[in-house]
């Protein structure tokens, strides 16, 4: 008789593997994505379908870029659902099929204090789903444990906490830049993983939709300098850039409604006043997720011009990198998020453009 088959290999938990995922949205730096289906009853299981595919290479992702490698062309390594403790031991299987309904060898566990994850035995790329094709995915769990399709039994959703949703992620390894069957080493320097996050939508309201893309966007973010116009002031001065390669784009016409630059917490009490283009312009704070983030109101202005700069002043004598501190692998950075409406005259917000400025930049490596 042939030898049994290897035992499935050591998982690696997600909350161990350093990842680069610059938002919490997976439509910005992977082409991967999960959608649900639809939901059923079958027996005494309750069936949840997603089909998983791969975006079109049309530059609407974002890659990392501040050194080499790309979570755009990352692999496949594996996909985790967020899911309650109890229901986790009602777990009854997890089936992987091409769209031509080929079997999909994989391993799946629900140990995870998280929720539960499933992987393809052998990794998937890029390229092996073709323009138009699918994976579908189907989650069987008892129905003496959960009986309600209209629901799947997570912890509410941080993303979307007011719909029935739940947060999942991909696992994943950056490829060559132009090789996405290659994965990226650098002489053993660690290359952290992919693992972008996802929203799953069960219930029937429309799924929110927000363009994070800089490349569909006109607008971007950049700091300029620090100045100090007297020994106990400090001015970060920082500018709007502006993309002409975006007109015509989703948010190409897009208005600024505000933005929001997400900072060391420490400096809250120093910061005295913004101005936007000269003008005074009002700011509040908002904390998510252990992040913090100054909130800056632009409703008000009528229009942004190209190179318009933005200032942030501070009280006393302030340093650029203790403001902007979160650390990106030798760097460190301050991310942003331009809020506004593709087509101002509807007001939708259906325009988040997002990024970092640099306060340490390492380069690339």
């Amino acid at each position: 008789p042939p030898p049994p088959p290897p035992p499935p290999p050591s998982p690696r938990a997600p909350q161990g593997q350093p990842c680069d995922c610059l938002s919490p949205l997976i439509n910005t730096n992977s082409r991967w994505e999960l959608t649900h289906m639809g939901s059923a009853i079958r027996g005494g299981s309750t069936v949840y379908t997603y089909r998983l595919f791969v975006r079109g290479n049309d530059g609407n992702c974002r890659a990392i870029n501040y050194r080499t490698g790309n979570c755009c062309n990352s692999t496949m390594q594996g996909i985790s659902w967020t899911m309650l403790e109890h229901a986790k031991a009602g777990l009854q299987s997890v089936t992987w099929t091409t769209s031509d309904g080929v079997p999909i060898k994989t391993y799946s566990w629900s140990t995870y204090k998280y929720g539960i994850r499933s992987d393809p035995v052998l990794p998937l790329y890029t390229t092996s789903i073709r323009p138009g094709d699918f994976i579908n995915i189907d989650v069987a769990i008892s129905a003496l444990t959960w009986a309600d399709a209209q629901s799947f039994p997570c912890p509410v959703s941080q993303y979307a906490p007011g719909r029935s949703a739940c947060d999942y992620f991909i696992h994943g390894w950056q490829t060559l830049p132009g090789q996405p069957t290659k994965i990226y080493s650098d002489n053993g320097v660690n290359i952290p993983g992919c693992c972008p996050e996802g929203v799953l939508y069960y219930d029937s309201l429309p799924t929110p939709y927000c363009d994070s893309s800089l490349d569909s966007s006109v607008y971007s973010l950049a700091y300029l300098t620090t100045r100090n116009p007297s020994p106990q002031v400090t001015e970060f001065v920082f500018i709007i850039n502006f993309n002409p390669a975006a007109l015509g784009k989703f948010c190409g016409s897009m208005s600024i409604n505000l933005m929001k630059l997400f900072f060391n917490p420490a400096l809250k009490s120093a910061i005295a006043a913004v101005n936007f283009a000269g003008v005074s312009a009002p700011f509040s704070y908002e904390s998510a997720d252990g992040q913090n983030a100054i909130v800056i109101n632009l409703s008000g202005f009528q229009s942004v011009q190209p190179t318009t700069q933005l200032t942030i002043q501070l009280v006393g004598p302030q340093a650029f990198s203790s403001f902007c501190n979160v650390p990106w692998f030798g760097g460190q950075v301050c991310n942003y998020q331009l809020v506004g409406s593709a087509n101002p005259a509807v007001g939708d917000d259906a325009c988040c453009p997002s990024g970092q400025v640099y306060s340490v930049n390492v380069g690339r490596r």
